[in-house]
């Protein structure tokens, strides 16, 4: 990769997860029944880059995702997924496959390098993109990450390495769980599965949010 040299990655080693999908549940019922597939994002903003998007062993997190998205849906009608009228979960059994873990420390070193090339890439007059839209000390807008994450992708796919199947973080978020606390209250892990009809095994529907 341009002269960048990194450990090889085993696949599955993080083996196989839960995840969960908030979404409408018109959309959830499809999918269930074999007649669609789950969104792939593709914001430039999505802070695991592109990928359909899961909530790791979180069905209540992936709700509350559900929930806010149908109250924003509500003022401003999305043009990148299906609006939520009626906030559902799906839950889904994911093989990891070659997974960018972005708790991996070889991981980081990967990401840190590709940043440089990216930048280098860049024409003197092209704005680099940002991470913005601060809450709590986090940035909501990742731009900057997405982009990045991205073209990782982009250039292991032009130098013919194996390409990621699923990216992998952990995200601290919002304010502490009491004073004090080492805790936040919305800190969570989130998957990005790049290729949905070849890495996740099945749907299930989780039957304590059946309501």
């Amino acid at each position: 990769m341009n002269g960048l040299f990194f450990m090889p990655r085993f696949a599955n080693t993080l083996g196989r997860i839960v995840g969960y999908h908030g979404c409408d549940r018109k959309v959830a019922e499809l999918i269930l029944h074999g007649k669609s597939e789950v969104h792939v994002s593709e914001n430039d903003y999505d802070w695991l880059g592109k990928g359909a998007y899961f909530w790791v062993d979180s069905p209540l997190r992936a709700f509350k995702w559900a929930q806010d998205a149908k109250r924003r849906d509500e003022r401003s009608p999305p043009t990148h997924r299906p609006a939520i009228k009626t906030p559902y979960v799906l839950g889904a059994f994911i093989n990891t496959g070659l997974c960018l873990n972005l708790l991996d420390f070889e991981v980081i070193q990967e990401i840190r390098a590709m940043h440089d090339l990216y930048r280098s890439k860049m024409s003197p007059n092209e704005k680099t993109p940002e991470n913005t839209l601060i809450k709590n000390n986090v940035a909501i807008m990742r731009r900057l990450d997405c982009s990045v994450i991205n073209y990782l992708h982009f250039e292991r796919a032009r130098d013919r390495l194996p390409s990621y199947d699923t990216a992998l973080g952990m995200f601290i978020e919002g304010p502490p769980v009491y004073e004090g606390a080492g805790f936040n209250s919305e800190t969570h892990v989130q998957i990005a599965v790049l290729n949905p009809a070849a890495s996740i095994i099945g749907y299930f529907r989780p039957r304590y949010l059946d309501v």
